[in-house]
């Protein structure tokens, strides 16, 4: 498969392939078709990146990607069936992780702060007077212990 203008957009491919097979053929949440190649009735070979992920509701974590080179032969094996006619389809896969890639993680809601930052900052709007801003001032940890009470639950939990 080629970048240019002619090339075929992912899901004619797709549409190609599975009509080849006549199978349902799906690319997966992140898959990506990277090339294929079909000769009609005897093989088709898909070439997929992937990427393995850890989801949650707060974040989506990609542990690993690698390349799947997926095979279709045909098979004629079956002694009972016209010479000439496709009954079914031999299978095989082979994976290739990549060493070089490094696990990330995808945050989706929320304010995400690691222990360390999350004391740093505390530790800093503990050495505040009025911490937050002009609209709206916050208690500093030392106005708490001096009787200001609004902010006592946010510096005692």
């Amino acid at each position: 498969m080629s970048t240019n203008e002619n090339a075929p957009s992912v899901h004619d491919s797709v549409r190609a392939i599975a009509a080849e097979l006549k199978l349902p053929f799906v690319l997966r949440a992140n898959n990506t078709l990277v090339k294929y190649d079909i000769k009609s009735g005897e093989r088709v070979t898909v070439l997929v990146e992937f990427l393995t992920t850890t989801e949650t509701a707060r974040e989506v974590r990609y542990t690993r990607r690698g390349k799947r080179l997926m095979s279709w032969e045909a098979r004629y094996d079956y002694t009972d069936i016209p010479e000439g006619e496709l009954t079914n389809w031999k299978y095989s896969e082979v994976v290739m992780w990549d060493d070089t890639f490094e696990p990330y993680v995808e945050n989706k809601i929320g304010r995400i702060e690691s222990p360390a930052e999350y004391a740093e900052r505390r530790r800093w709007e503990g050495e505040q007077y009025r911490v937050g801003s002009p609209r709206s001032p916050m208690d500093s940890a030392h106005r708490v212990t001096l009787g200001h009470t609004p902010m006592a639950d946010y510096w005692n939990k």
